[in-house]
């Protein structure tokens, strides 16, 4: 079961399950399974008009045509809790039903100790990380806000549930490559259950298994790994390189467009010229920053390309329209977005001043 020296080369994103490799299973069979079934009934009968739960329910109905009405389907869903029925229906409302133990302080999530260590490593590294769980995305985001480590969420880039695929159809695994817009063969799939791993592999990604304290009847593989600090990753070169030069070229951008503006205004007259020059400058600058960025992590965390799209279509363009739109008015005069022209412009400053310092903080991250 031991393999210290298990070496991956090319990663960029490291996709982990959570029962079994990350977190103990027993938390989730012995605490979670048996605190959903005795609230399930209670939770459902004081719900009944919450649409997400009219919908569990009418998904669980449909699994089973012969079980109809709402006692005998949440009877059904009681037998699935004990069964371990991993249905989409059931995962939402155990969500949901969790959501109020963790809320009221019933239970924190369990994760082994090696993992925040891990994950602080490889996010220094640059690697991307992220779940594909059975548990819906709601309580996985509720079980990492309330892990006994606290609220761990900010590690994790994307969560992936059964709403993709089974885990054991190695179709699931494609469509996840695609939406994380990586080759597959750069992702790194961590889990305790080899026809999850098989899966994953057969789709072309790397996978590890991980294997805390199941029984090698279980998991005879020799390759089990009992920590995830038995993992040596190699983060992936190119992506690593094509990011790090991005961010050197945005950087370069930002920097030569203080004395081009500059110039404008000494080589350009009336004022106004030199000021719709710049301001066509920062809406280019600002979109090659808008496209270099959309590319890299997720848009949902992708600070920068947000940062870029505020700065085009809130800032620049706004600003440039105006000026063309009251040419023959002074600027002090106008107004953007309902603040006077000198104010909007200074707010500008200090966006540009930020994305300077975002872009700086990023390159040193990703620096090789």
């Amino acid at each position: 079961m031991n393999n210290p020296f298990a070496n991956y080369t090319n990663v960029s994103f490291v996709l982990m399950d959570i029962e079994g490799t990350i977190a103990d299973i027993a938390f989730v069979k012995n605490v979670l399974f048996p605190y959903s079934a005795r609230e399930l009934r209670n939770f459902v009968s004081k719900n009944k008009t919450n649409p997400k739960v009219r919908q569990c329910l009418s998904d669980a109905a449909l699994a089973e045509p012969a079980v109809q009405g709402d006692e005998l389907v949440i009877s059904r869903l009681l037998e699935w809790i004990e069964k371990d029925i991993k249905h989409p229906a059931l995962k939402t409302l155990q969500g949901l039903i969790w959501r109020q133990g963790f809320e009221q302080n019933i239970f924190r999530a369990h994760l082994y100790p090696d993992v925040l260590p891990q994950w602080q490593i490889w996010q220094r590294q640059g690697l991307r990380l992220g779940i594909y769980s059975s548990g819906s995305i709601d309580a996985q985001n509720l079980f990492f806000e309330y892990s006994v480590e606290g609220d761990v969420r900010h590690f994790l880039e994307a969560n992936f549930d059964l709403e993709t695929g089974s885990k054991k159809d190695r179709t699931s695994y494609t469509m996840i490559a695609q939406k994380l817009q990586l080759s597959p063969s750069e992702i790194l799939f961590l889990s305790d259950a080899p026809s999850e791993l098989e899966a994953a592999r057969a789709a072309g990604l790397q996978t590890a298994l991980v294997a805390r304290e199941i029984s090698n009847e279980l998991n005879p593989e020799p390759a089990a790994l009992a920590r995830l600090s038995d993992l040596q990753i190699s983060k992936a070169p190119s992506n690593g390189f094509i990011e790090h030069s991005n961010i050197k070229h945005l950087l370069l951008l930002q920097f030569l467009s203080v004395p081009l503006v500059l110039s404008f205004f000494k080589f350009l007259s009336p004022p106004k010229v030199a000021a719709l020059f710049a301001g066509a400058l920062f809406v280019i600058f600002g979109s090659i920053g808008l496209f270099r960025t959309f590319r890299h992590g997720s848009l949902k965390k992708n600070l920068l390309f947000w940062l870029f799209a505020v700065h085009v279509f809130i800032i620049s363009l706004p600003m440039m329209l105006v000026r063309l739109a009251n040419w023959s008015a002074e600027f002090s005069s106008l107004t953007i977005w309902g603040l006077p022209a000198p104010a909007f412009h200074g707010l500008s400053s200090v966006l540009y001043l930020i994305i300077f310092a975002a872009l700086g903080f990023r390159y040193w991250r990703t620096k090789p």
